[in-house]
């Protein structure tokens, strides 16, 4: 997130009050905040000048009322151009993180279960590259057929 306080203004933090929750006041108080003393554009505070070559693929979910809505779908474009495989979901009229909101929000729900699909996915994709076909779970049931943690959480006896 660019902290747009710090200099002087930002198309990321948009003013869409209107349904998005947040005051922006707030949000680039918390922003300093949890920068500290580092610089605002430094690339462990933003994505929005690091260099993106080599990172997995991407899904960035973006609710059409958020505030973060214009640099989400920067971020995908920076993200295309550096060789990132970026998938971006514009969920029209949504706040920011609707996903949280999946307990009373159809969009929040739907949101959740594109996320865990795009998440199956990538894994599908990382065991065939790897020559393996099953997955971290599957493995771990293997060596412990109760399905018992190491340290026994769990364990009836």
């Amino acid at each position: 997130m660019t902290v747009p306080a710090a200099r002087g203004g930002s198309r990321g933090v948009a003013p869409r009050t209107r349904i998005d929750y947040g005051d922006l006041e707030l949000v680039q108080d918390l922003f300093r905040a949890y920068a500290g003393a580092l610089d605002p554009a430094d690339p462990r505070l933003t994505l929005t000048g690091a260099d993106l070559r080599g990172l997995p693929p991407l899904l960035v979910q973006t609710g059409g009322a958020e505030r973060l809505r214009d640099e989400d779908i920067a971020l995908v474009e920076r993200a295309r151009a550096a060789g990132v495989g970026a998938t971006l979901e514009l969920l029209e009229d949504m706040p920011h993180a609707v996903a949280l909101m999946q307990a009373y929000a159809p969009q929040g729900r739907a949101a959740l279960e594109s996320a865990a699909a795009f998440i199956q996915r990538g894994l599908r994709e990382r065991d065939s590259v790897l020559g393996s076909s099953r997955s971290p779970a599957a493995m771990s049931r293997e060596s412990d057929p109760k399905g018992v943690s190491p340290a026994g959480a769990g364990r009836r006896g």
